[in-house]
């Protein structure tokens, strides 16, 4: 299922916004957006602007020291990571204010 899709289903009553790096590899010819699904771009070649980084930083803090004789053993960690992730850890990495003001006042644009 691609992502705008879930979204609609997992959020049926809101609007949902997706945020996008505006990386050429995020480019999709046939993808459906669903009605209750809008696409925000950043701009391109502005990863400081992207809230994922400062989550990609974090977790890249938790395992760039650590050695493993395979890569499963590193699979496992990362996922074990994920899991341990508090929502609130997640807003607090990527809660960006002017991304909250932005979406806040896309929403109301859309409404």
């Amino acid at each position: 299922m691609d992502a705008p899709k879930g979204l609609s289903q997992a959020f049926p009553d809101s609007l949902n916004l997706l945020l996008e790096d505006n990386g050429r590899h995020h480019t999709a010819k046939t993808l459906e957006t669903p009605e209750n699904v809008r696409w925000v771009f950043l701009p391109p070649y502005s990863p400081e602007l992207n809230p994922i980084e400062r989550f990609w930083q974090a977790m890249k803090q938790e395992v760039a020291w650590l050695a493993f004789e395979t890569l499963q053993p590193l699979r496992d960690r990362v996922q074990t990571l994920l899991t341990e992730f508090s929502p609130a850890q997640l807003q607090s990495l990527t809660g960006y204010p002017y991304l909250l003001q932005a979406f806040s006042t896309l929403i109301a644009s859309f409404l």
